[in-house]
């Protein structure tokens, strides 16, 4: 019964971190989370946003969102970063975070906007714009 006590505890101590994510929860982003407590947790959920801040400076277009469709609705939090002016593709970046705490960061593809919404590679055209 010792060992297993000593294993239990063993466990958890390894499984716990002292990382500033561990009390983050976008699984909270719902139609009543503000659009600055959802923009806040996006942030610190995760490193890749400082990341995307030092590579192309700060997000030139950002919002928070709710999708749709047949499989439910969901909740994200998107930044557009422009064009990374040290190199040769010319778009920007897109970063989001769903209510899942799931991160996506990936071309913009869109060359003639800063405004989020007329970047569909960044959010869908039926997605809308929460708070």
């Amino acid at each position: 019964m010792k060992k297993l006590l000593l294993l239990s505890a063993l466990f958890i101590f390894a499984c716990s971190s002292d990382d500033s994510n561990s009390n983050i929860s976008c699984t909270d982003f719902n139609a009543s989370t503000s659009s600055s407590d959802a923009r806040q947790a996006a942030i610190d959920y995760d490193s890749d946003y400082d990341s995307l801040v030092s590579q192309y400076g700060q997000p030139i277009n950002e919002g928070y969102f709710m999708s749709s469709s047949e499989l439910g609705v969901y909740y994200y939090y998107a930044f557009l970063f422009p064009p990374d002016l040290n190199s040769n593709v010319n778009n920007g970046k897109c970063y989001l975070v769903d209510d899942q705490c799931v991160t996506y960061t990936y071309n913009a593809e869109c060359f003639e906007t800063d405004d989020i919404l007329g970047c569909d590679a960044c959010v869908g055209f039926m997605d809308q714009r929460i708070n």
